[in-house]
């Protein structure tokens, strides 16, 4: 006697059906790793302990070294706009970094980022609040006035804090 649920009948009778589920799974899963993979908590959960763990620095210390080399390399031949240009670039080099330490905060600002790291990370966090204003300064005030000794503190302190996160 044949089973009914065996019978060839109703097997092709169901392989409609089961091609339909088929690949209504397949999609299902290529659109969970398509999300999977736009998501930064992957990244921040996987991609960068693993990186981290090979290369035995934070997860961007090596491109943060390589800017902040460029511009050591030139800074002893620096006029005053070369400071204000370069100091824009260290802050938003140091706000990058910060976006990648304090992941799960993205929408927030610099401000809210160094607060949120408090001065355990950083020793310099109050200085580095103040020079970051007088980027904001130079961002909104093209004439703003910038000596080359302040140039040279400003950029010393975010050497103190890139030394501070281990990025340099």
């Amino acid at each position: 006697m044949e089973s009914f649920i065996l019978s060839p009948e109703l097997q092709s009778n169901l392989l409609f059906l089961k091609i339909i589920f088929f690949g209504l799974t397949l999609f299902l899963i290529g659109f969970l790793i398509f999300f999977l993979l736009r998501a930064r908590w992957l990244k921040f959960i996987f991609i960068y302990p693993f990186t981290e763990f090979l290369s035995k620095n934070i997860f961007g210390a090596r491109k943060a070294k390589r800017k902040w080399k460029k511009i050591l390399k030139k800074r002893n031949n620096f006029q005053e706009k070369d400071y204000k240009k370069n100091i824009i670039k260290v802050d938003k080099l140091l706000d990058r970094i910060l976006a990648e330490i304090v992941p799960f905060f993205q929408d927030t600002t610099f401000e809210e980022r160094i607060s949120k790291l408090g001065s355990v990370t950083i020793s310099n966090l109050d200085e580095i609040e103040k020079v970051h204003e007088v980027c904001k300064k130079i961002k909104e005030d093209s004439d703003y006035k910038l000596s080359i000794e302040e140039g040279r503190s400003i950029l010393a302190t975010y050497e103190q804090s890139f030394r501070d996160l281990g990025m340099i």
